[in-house]
């Protein structure tokens, strides 16, 4: 790939006084020295793109001039390590021949016979770091091709008794993710599974935690994770012989180490835990390099199984085609995937700003009817990567309208402000989320993504004084 270096010098004035841009620049630069430190064989590829960030640290620019730059030059680094991981999988097919050469863009041998049966143990050992086990529990680390093949496996895999229309495992959800409702709710027709209440006490051989989720009200909730498990593990008839927490929201924050040895107690031998999250946006740069499903799988050290649940993970994954792919698995070579220390930190700036967000939303009177965000009132503190807006007349027609207000504004204003789903980016998304059929009450969602300064500010700003006009037809 030719990334064309840009020469800014005939637009500066002077230098540019630091601000949260330039620190982006040094971060990217960072991001392309560990990769090059990885894939030496990137080095080609990197020197122009490298020559374009340099130039961009050094610019002045106008600052939504600048923000598209960042943007750029973040899908250029992306483009090249999807680059890599096509120049090492397309060697191969699907299902090698014994003389085809199989390995990651990093050069490590991998070696399978077909590609939905791919173990990829370099990366399940880095999760292993990532997610370590806290004392007294061992642990087994998996990758999924996203977070939902992976939440389908394990029901699949690891639910107590099987899909027995007879006596099907009971299963209680405590978390607001829609598709996770979707899927329980197509096993629970099919007769795989009983899906509980979420209200009721009656016992649970299933447990699905989400430690911050939202209602289809548009409601946020952060769950007492410690009262859950003390609730439905008061005994050991009533324990729940899986508990799966899906960490998606709060990423690599979230710390099972305080919870896992206090309060899973129960008495009764086999039981599980498992962290799960979708790893595709907190821990991946905000450059979505690829889908992926991250399980880690917690027994207590000692714990004995008649089939170990670990192997049978691995099979469902084969058998269902919920592995990674080749070109998946390349991709995720990127070193700061898995790394710890640079996803929390990451997570933490995407958390910041819709917090801030959030924040002086709750001060502003007017137009919005609800905004929310786990940081607000009793939850002060708590984490979310988006907040929900709700409109005091929520007819699904202005929230089109809103729509077309934030994107004119952003325009008029030069703000970066993409209308697009999901979170977690660099940059900052809105979507507005109307009902179907009426199952969910209109709400607009706002992602402010990790990267401060000029358009982040001018955002919050823009939503203030929306929320305290009159109408939108004020704007």
């Amino acid at each position: 790939m030719n990334i064309v270096a840009v020469d800014f010098a005939g637009r500066q004035s002077a230098a540019p006084a630091l601000h949260p841009t330039h620190d982006e620049c040094r971060a990217l630069l960072q991001l392309g020295d560990d990769l090059a430190a990885r894939m030496p064989q990137a080095e080609n590829v990197l020197s122009s793109w490298r020559s374009a960030v340099g130039a961009l640290e050094n610019a002045d620019l106008a600052p939504v001039a600048f923000e598209a730059e960042l943007d750029r030059l973040a899908l250029a680094l992306r483009r090249i390590c999807l680059g890599l991981a096509h120049q090492a999988s397309d060697r191969a097919l699907r299902s090698p021949r014994d003389r085809d050469v199989t390995s990651m863009p990093d050069g490590e041998a991998i070696d399978f016979g077909y590609e939905r049966s791919i173990e990829p143990a370099a990366l399940e050992a880095r999760l292993a770091a990532y997610a370590p086990a806290p004392a007294g529990w061992q642990a087994d680390h998996f990758l999924f091709s996203s977070g939902q093949a992976a939440m389908n496996c394990l029901l699949l895999a690891l639910a107590p008794r099987g899909a027995n229309p007879a006596n099907p495992p009971r299963i209680r959800h405590l978390g607001g993710y829609f598709e996770t409702e979707e899927l329980l709710a197509m096993m629970n027709s099919h007769g795989m599974i009983r899906e509980l209440s979420m209200e009721g006490d009656d016992h649970a051989d299933v447990l699905i935690l989400e430690p911050v989720y939202f209602d289809r009200d548009a409601n946020v909730h952060r769950l007492d994770m410690t009262a859950a498990l003390q609730r439905h593990c008061a005994t050991a008839e009533g324990c729940p012989s899986l508990v799966i927490v899906d960490s998606t929201l709060v990423g690599p924050c979230f710390d099972l180490d305080p919870l896992l040895p206090q309060q899973l107690t129960c008495s009764e031998a086999g039981h599980l835990l498992v962290r799960m999250s979708s790893g595709l946006k907190l821990d991946q740069a905000g450059l979505e390099l690829a889908n992926v499903g991250l399980v880690s799988l917690y027994r207590r050290e000692g714990q004995a199984f008649a089939i170990d649940p670990a192997e049978k993970l691995k099979k469902a994954r084969t058998l269902t085609g919920a592995g990674l792919g080749f070109d998946a698995l390349g991709a995720l070579q990127a070193p700061w995937f898995l790394d710890r220390e640079h996803a929390r930190g990451y997570a933490e700036a995407v958390f910041e700003n819709n917090a801030l967000l959030a924040q002086r939303l709750s001060e502003v009177d007017g137009l919005f009817s609800q905004v929310s965000h786990p940081s607000l009132g009793s939850d002060s503190g708590a984490a979310a990567p988006f907040v929900l807006i709700q409109l005091e007349d929520d007819a699904p027609e202005n929230y089109r309208k809103f729509e077309q207000v934030l994107s004119r504004e952003s325009k008029d204003r030069d703000l970066r402000f993409d209308k697009g789903g999901s979170f977690g980016f660099r940059g900052h998304r809105y979507e507005a989320i109307l009902p179907q059929a009426g199952e969910i009450t209109p709400f607009l969602r706002v992602a402010m993504g990790a990267r401060a300064g000029w358009s982040r500010d001018g955002i919050i700003d823009l939503l203030c004084e929306i929320g305290a006009a009159k109408s939108l037809d004020a704007f």
